[in-house]
């Protein structure tokens, strides 16, 4: 009886045992489960401080832009309002009509240019709003309209940030600008750190946008997607091939590791970074390139 008892008693400790056991990798996998949803959380986290910190700096230089176009308008206003009352007070009742008609043009010119930078500002500020409202496209709509109505010096920065390089005599007939007034603007954006000329006739974005942290530890970290994205944003703000096939050739490291099937991937991304090692290759290719490989990084997962 007694042994019958203690074969018992083992089944029931061996049946707890085994149910603790159960218990121990059921948490064990939640814990699990619970730290990979927090380093993706951490990693998203990380993207949007990111996102809003490119959006804060925009939405800084569109301030700046704004306020421009303000102090321009206030210009122009006064100018009018001192025309309008000059006209009235130094023109007398029997000067020719051919003076008076001469006045009149250059204060319908003024009153022009007002109401066309008045639409200017309207146009600017409705993109504004898109932006602070995170409307959907609204910073792409938002850089049409300062390539269409800004002002001539942002408008220069912002083609030289985005072909990364560009012949100063291209400027001229570019944006419609006299040669002074190229000279004047590029130096001003060289004492402000903006731009860089790479020789007597080739501007180039300044080393504060050619500089491009590559975060190993977080690519390590993350998932496909954001590396790609990631990899996307740090190669447009390289400048060099050398540099760009450096950061290349640290993403496709890792990302060989998290794709297990994406061997013809990684093929093509150790030759695109071969390529760029070569010379030099065209940036935005490489955006659109990227694009496809994380596109077809998805679809294997």
């Amino acid at each position: 009886m007694k042994m019958s008892d203690n074969s018992d008693a083992n089944r029931n400790r061996a049946m707890q045992v085994a149910a603790l056991n159960q218990k121990i990798e059921s948490l064990q996998a939640q814990l699990g489960g619970a730290q990979r949803r927090a380093n993706e959380a951490g990693n998203r986290v990380a993207e949007l401080e990111r996102l809003i910190g490119d959006k804060d700096s925009e939405i800084q230089m569109l301030q700046n832009e704004l306020s421009r176009t303000k102090e321009t308008l206030e210009s122009i206003g006064k100018e009018m309002r001192a025309m309008k009352v000059e006209k009235n007070q130094t023109v007398p009742q029997n000067e020719s009509r051919s003076t008076s008609h001469i006045s009149q043009d250059e204060f319908d010119f003024y009153k022009a240019k007002t109401s066309a930078l008045r639409k200017d500002l309207r146009k600017l500020s409705q993109a504004a709003t898109g932006v602070i409202q995170n409307q959907e496209n609204a910073m792409k709509q938002l850089e049409e309209i300062l390539e269409e109505v800004g002002d001539p010096k942002y408008r220069v920065l912002n083609y030289v940030l985005k072909t990364r390089s560009v012949k100063k005599t291209d400027l001229s007939s570019m944006f419609l600008l006299e040669s002074a007034e190229v000279n004047e603007i590029l130096d001003e954006l060289g004492t402000e750190g903006e731009i860089e000329m790479e020789d007597s006739n080739t501007v180039i974005p300044g080393e504060k946008y050619r500089k491009a942290n590559i975060p190993l530890e977080e690519w390590r970290a993350s998932q496909p997607e954001y590396i790609f994205n990631s990899l996307e944003e740090v190669v447009m703000k390289l400048h060099g091939p050398e540099a760009i096939s450096d950061a290349l050739g640290k993403a496709v490291d890792i990302l060989e590791q998290k794709l297990a099937r994406g061997g013809a991937i990684i093929f093509q991304m150790r030759r695109a970074a071969n390529d760029w090692e070569k010379g030099g290759k065209n940036a935005e290719d490489l955006q659109y390139q990227i694009r496809e490989w994380k596109s077809r990084a998805l679809s294997l997962s």
